[in-house]
């Protein structure tokens, strides 16, 4: 029973405890995973937006700048009139422009300088200029055309090296816008940003980091600006930027290689598109340790821990349980008694209790059923004495009835006759229905044998409808009420007594009507059968003889429990009535 209920205890209990934790682990890991994600993103999201800023001013600055510069004067004047120049006035505008530029805002580290180049030969700040010589367009030059014009009148590079120094080669990025006059290019005024120092700025544009993040630039058509990362992840970025890039910021992935999530942000100046990339795995690394540290920590020791827990519980629940069982198991219903057992558990207390009360009304119902079996074998008994002396007695009456008749004493015959029919009807105990003609015959006896008894002491009146003779119902009925009328209805009367029985069809059946013109009944005693009539369950208690509410017991239970005895009450010249309504019943004919 021990290992049993224990067993049985884990066996159903734990596993679902782990699945839960397993459930309630996989629901948390994904939450947090999501919450984890998002937040990392919005996150990405705040750097982008920072260090997008940041490079957007640094072309803004050198815009604004190269702007200024192609309307200065000295500028315009080199642009349209260098090859018609003395050495002198090329000296003088040289040195202007030298000037010019001196006051504008050169001081930033990122810019690296101002280029000014004529289409007439007149360069500025460029110390090697074959190529222009050869008479290429500086709109043609590889720098230029690695990228397409912006969204203005200016020319955005991608970075390059710029070998046109007399110094060590190095990356810029250039920004190129074409001087006109009257519709026609006059020149070019180029803006050189130094890469590594534009570049190293973003990285102190924001204090917030997100570790494994990547960030770069891209064009609209798939070229790299510049990257901090692999350079095949940005190849699989811009494969599929076209597609994804449909607003001026979002989110999208790259299931190429594992899942990447690109964050990006498209930049107003260049057309551009700046870019945060990290592998979901780097970023919910965090949530991952956590996990582990649950499943192999946190998790064995909370089921070790219920374990524990759910072994003392059950050991607390078998203990009532076994003293229950084995109450349960020694209990003899002969030699039952009643014992009050506290079994700690109320709900162990509640099953206890009602076997104790299911014990004892079983030995109650055991003594009761065995106390009704004797009396059952004493009435067997008295059935068959009473089966005995009634055959003795008809048979005698029939003899003296013989020898009445031979002596010629006829009134001395028909009295013992009606008296062996009396007696020959009520021993028949082979039906409990007869037809009303016949109950209404054996009354009719009943009342001469008592008419003879009791010379010129009643007279009675027997009618019957003819269409209710034939009706079946109970047996012995009529008598008890009758007797009733005889023995206390006429105990204080001497003669002139009035017995009147009618029977008539009503709605559903037969109304019996019994009256007398008797002392009636004291209303004490007549509201006390009113009610036992109204309380009459249909069972008579044993022993309690024969009478009116036995009568209307047998009549609801034999016919109804709209059958019995309807009215009972004193008549107004004196005497008492009583009503009954019989629900025909099916007679052993039919």
């Amino acid at each position: 029973m021990k290992n049993t209920f224990i067993s049985r205890i884990f066996r159903y209990i734990m596993p679902w405890t782990a699945f839960l934790f397993l459930v309630i682990f996989a629901g948390s890991f994904y939450y947090q995973s999501t919450v984890f994600i998002s937040e990392k993103a919005e996150d990405i999201e705040v750097i982008i937006a920072n260090r997008a800023d940041v490079f957007e001013q640094q072309f803004r600055e050198i815009k604004a700048e190269i702007a200024y510069v192609s309307r200065f004067e000295s500028v315009l004047d080199a642009l349209l009139d260098y090859p018609d120049m003395s050495q002198v006035e090329r000296y003088r505008n040289s040195n202007q422009i030298s000037d010019d530029l001196t006051g504008i805002n050169l001081f930033n580290s990122y810019i690296e300088d101002i280029i000014i180049i004529g289409t007439n030969g007149f360069c500025k700040n460029l110390d090697s200029y074959g190529r222009l010589k050869a008479g290429i367009d500086p709109l043609q030059w590889e720098s230029i055309t690695s990228y397409k014009p912006g969204s203005s009148n200016f020319y955005f590079t991608l970075p390059y090296t710029a070998d046109y120094y007399t110094t060590v080669p190095h990356l810029v990025f250039s920004v190129v816008l074409p001087v006109r006059e009257n519709g026609a290019i006059i020149g070019y005024v180029q803006g050189n940003l130094n890469y590594e120092r534009v570049t190293g700025m973003l990285y102190k544009s924001s204090g917030k980091t997100v570790g494994g993040t990547s960030f770069g630039a891209v064009t609209q058509d798939g070229k790299v600006v510049f990257s901090e990362g692999e350079e095949d992840l940005y190849d699989k970025v811009n494969a599929i930027i076209p597609a994804e890039v449909t607003a001026d910021s979002g989110r999208f992935e790259i299931p190429d290689g594992g899942r990447q999530m690109v964050v990006y942000q498209k930049l107003s100046e260049t057309d551009w598109i700046f870019l945060g990339m990290i592998d979901y795995r780097t970023m919910i690394a965090p949530v991952i340790r956590e996990a582990g540290v649950l499943i192999l920590l946190i998790l064995p020791l909370s089921i070790l821990l219920m374990s524990i827990v759910i072994y003392f519980l059950a050991r607390r629940i078998q203990k009532p349980v076994e003293r229950l069982k084995n109450r349960v198991e020694n209990v003899d219903i002969e030699t039952y008694e009643p014992e009050e057992i506290s079994y700690e558990i109320s709900e162990v207390q509640i099953v206890a209790d009602r076997f104790e009360d299911s014990m004892q009304r079983n030995q109650k119902l055991i003594r009761h059923v065995y106390e009704e079996e004797l009396l059952r074998k004493d009435v067997e008994l008295e059935v068959l004495r009473n089966q005995i002396t009634p055959h003795f007695i008809y048979n005698s009456l029939q003899l003296i009835k013989a020898e009445a008749v031979m002596s010629g004493n006829r009134e001395v015959g028909r009295s013992v006759n009606a008296l062996a029919s009396l007696l020959h009807y009520s021993m028949d105990s082979s039906t409990d229905t007869v037809k009303l003609k016949e109950e209404l015959t054996y009354i009719s006896n009943y009342l001469e044998i008592y008419k003879k008894r009791y010379v010129d002491r009643f007279t009675y009146e027997i009618t019957s409808d003819p269409s209710v003779q034939e009706l079946w119902i109970p047996k012995m009925i009529l008598q008890p009420l009758v007797e009733n009328s005889i023995r206390h209805g006429f105990a204080d009367v001497k003669t002139g007594g009035r017995i009147l029985l009618q029977a008539v069809p009503d709605t559903e059946g037969i109304c019996i009507r019994i009256e007398d013109n008797g002392c009636g009944m004291p209303p004490e005693q007549l509201q006390q059968l009113r009610d036992e009539l109204e309380e009459a369950s249909g069972r008579a208690a044993p022993g309690s003889g024969i009478g009116v509410l036995n009568v209307h017991r047998r009549i609801r239970l034999q016919c109804g429990e709209d059958s019995g005895i309807v009215s009972v009450g004193n008549c107004e010249g004196g005497g008492f009535c009583q009503v009954l309504h019989i629900s025909p019943v099916h007679g052993s004919d039919e």
